[in-house]
Parts: C-alpha cells; structure tokens; sequence
C-alpha cells in the first residue's frame, strides 16, 4: 500500500509540473509580446495562462466569445482556437457550405482553428436529409473532413 501510494503522488507530481497555471509575471516577455501583438484589444488581467512542457496556453473571453492560444517559450503562435458567429464566417466558407448542401443556423457558433500551416473553420450544420454533422471547411471553402453525429 506504502509502495502504491509513493507510485501515486509521483504521478500526480508530473501532472501537475506538466500543466501548471500561471500568473501574467511568471509568462516570460516573449510569450507576452506575440500574444499581445496578436489579440491587442484584450488585457492581460483578462487572461488565464497555463504552462505546459514548452508552451504556454492563454485562455480568454473576448467579445463574447471563448479563446484559446497557444504559444511556445521562443514567442512564436503555435495555435489558436476561436468562438466566432456562424454569420461571420468568411464568404468562401458560406459558399462552401450551399456547394455541400448544408444548412446551419447564422445564430450558432462556429469554432475557427489556426496554426503555422492551416486555417479550419469547424461548423454544425444539418444534411438535406436533416441529419447533424460537424463539418471542417478551409479558409477557400473546401470541405477538408465531415463527421455525422
């Protein structure tokens, strides 16, 4: 039991020094600074950081919406993940969604993905057969994956 219980707190040691929140003076200046250059609206005060491994992630409301941006300790954006309207949706996305006769609610919420290579905009929407499926478009409108739920 001894043996089990030391097994234990080793791993939940790890776990916690993998992931651990931060205050804005623990996120080194680098980390800042991108963030900042790439959300200047938001206030450091506003922002939850974690740390994990290399990067550090910051979790934020912004207009109403829910955010999240990673960046690692050299201040370059790794990825980020945005809440955004469904009607904001850029125009080649909306045609991308009549080409493969889907329909989605303009009041809905549609989730916009970004990294160093790609940009995605992931979407709930009904077939013509009214079934659901969440749906990814790329920034031309091209379906990239389909997945009925």
């Amino acid at each position: 039991m001894k043996k089990f219980l030391s097994i234990m707190v080793l791993v939940l040691t790890g776990y916690f020094i993998n992931a651990q929140n931060l205050d804005n003076d623990e996120v080194p200046e680098k980390v800042k600074s991108e963030f900042q250059e790439e959300f200047p609206d938001v206030s450091m005060d506003d922002v939850d950081w974690e740390r994990e491994d290399f990067q550090y992630t910051a979790e934020f409301e912004h207009e109403g919406m829910e955010h999240e941006v990673i960046i690692d300790k050299a201040g370059e954006l790794v990825s980020s993940k945005s809440e955004m309207d469904a009607e904001k949706l850029p125009e080649e996305v909306k045609e991308g969604i009549k080409d493969n006769n889907l329909t989605i609610d303009e009041e809905e919420t549609a989730r916009h993905y970004k990294n160093q290579e790609s940009t995605l905009y992931k979407i709930e929407a009904e077939t013509e057969e009214e079934e659901e499926v969440e749906a990814f478009f790329d920034e031309d409108g091209e379906i990239v994956e389909k997945i009925e739920s």
